[in-house]
């Protein structure tokens, strides 16, 4: 799976909606599963369009519906629901004339199981996985909780790596450390680059935990920087590249060689 920001947004069309990850078998796209949108209007809606001095982008409705994983053998269902907005476009009348439209769209406000925004490698610990699912479930509803739940999962890594929790302090007494200070400890055994990754993505997870505005676009920059970075400490990226580059160089490229799920095949 390879990170679209496109498949991201906010809102979709009904009869274009994005073909997001399976977050069961992860191979498959989800699909809508026909004659299952629903969609009702709340009597306070029905009000307000009748109000003559309303506006089209004013219409709101609940809608539910349900997506299927491509896949015949997995047939994962995911539930979906959220508000209808109306937004305006701009489509060619008859006469090739650029004239103000109105369309509905429906804007997710939950899906579960969430749909995974970056891959996971299979060697990843639990808890890692764990706090990121819940990261991907809260891009729906709550931006703020997404990001704390990336900074939760940046200390299950550092766990992971028995990195230290507490130190000794001048007076000897012990005190905990601060996530800042547990990825310096980190940075000496895996290096800078991991290291500067962890900052960054403790940067976005503290705008989430203090309440700050945080964008979704840089919630989803922060997915895109640790997926690689994930890819590195736990799928062995860089190590199969290598392997894949030395091999083709040692047989002059004249071995068929393919990658897949981390291995390299033919060696």
């Amino acid at each position: 799976m390879v990170f679209d920001p496109k498949l991201w947004g906010t809102s979709f069309n009904e009869a274009r909606i994005p073909p997001l990850p399976c977050p069961t078998c992860r191979h498959g796209r989800l699909v809508l599963v026909p004659d299952t949108i629903q969609k009702l209007q709340a009597a306070h809606n029905v009000k307000t369009m009748n109000d003559e001095d309303s506006i089209p982008e004013m219409f709101t409705q609940k809608f539910a519906l349900f997506l299927k994983c491509s896949t015949p053998d997995c047939g994962e269902i995911v539930s979906v629901y959220g508000d209808t907005r109306t937004v305006e476009t701009y489509d060619d009348d008859e006469f090739g004339q650029s004239c103000l439209a109105y369309v509905e769209e429906l804007e997710p406000k939950g899906m579960y199981p969430a749909p995974p925004i970056i891959e996971l490698p299979e060697e990843i610990p639990y808890k890692v996985r764990h706090q990121l699912q819940m990261a991907f479930g809260f891009l729906w509803t709550d931006i703020g909780a997404s990001a704390n739940r990336v900074r939760a999962s940046i200390e299950r890594i550092l766990d992971d790596a028995q990195t230290p929790v507490k130190a000794n302090s001048r007076t000897d007494k012990l005190y905990r450390l601060d996530l800042a200070q547990r990825i310096e400890q980190f940075k000496i055994k895996a290096g800078a680059d991991h290291a500067d990754t962890m900052t960054a993505l403790r940067y976005v997870g503290n705008l989430g935990s203090h309440g700050e505005h945080l964008t979704r676009d840089a919630l989803l920059d922060a997915f895109r920087i640790y997926e690689d970075a994930l890819a590195e400490l736990y799928g062995n990226r860089s190590t199969v590249i290598k392997s894949l580059r030395e091999k083709i160089i040692s047989t002059k490229g004249s071995l068929p060689l393919r990658l897949k799920q981390g291995r390299l095949l033919g060696s």
